[in-house]
């Protein structure tokens, strides 16, 4: 009896661990917004190599090789390995309060 009830609960651990690897199987990733530091001039194709599209450029800073991003944790993860990346960091607001 006690082995059946450890083969149960065995059983119903592997079904939860099914339902809940197929619940998020097939939902795209959340995007987030990063600004990315690059090195020097960019080539376009290497956007297209990290599947990063023209609508996930929100900016293009001008007077720096920054881009802000709008980018999965994926992406950043691999962009943060090229050498053509020098930093790389998620984005954030900041508040200040006046007196």
């Amino acid at each position: 009896m006690r082995r059946f009830i450890i083969l149960i609960s065995i059983f119903i651990l592997f079904l939860i661990s099914i339902k809940t690897s197929i619940g998020n199987f097939g939902k795209p990733s959340q995007k987030f917004n990063y600004l990315v530091h690059f090195k020097g001039p960019l080539h376009n194709d290497l956007f297209s190599t990290f599947g990063i599209e023209d609508q996930d450029i929100i900016h293009k800073y001008q007077l720096l090789p920054v881009y802000h991003l709008n980018i999965t944790d994926k992406q950043a993860k691999h962009l943060r390995k090229h050498s053509k990346v020098k930093s790389i960091e998620l984005d954030s607001s900041i508040h200040t309060y006046e007196n």
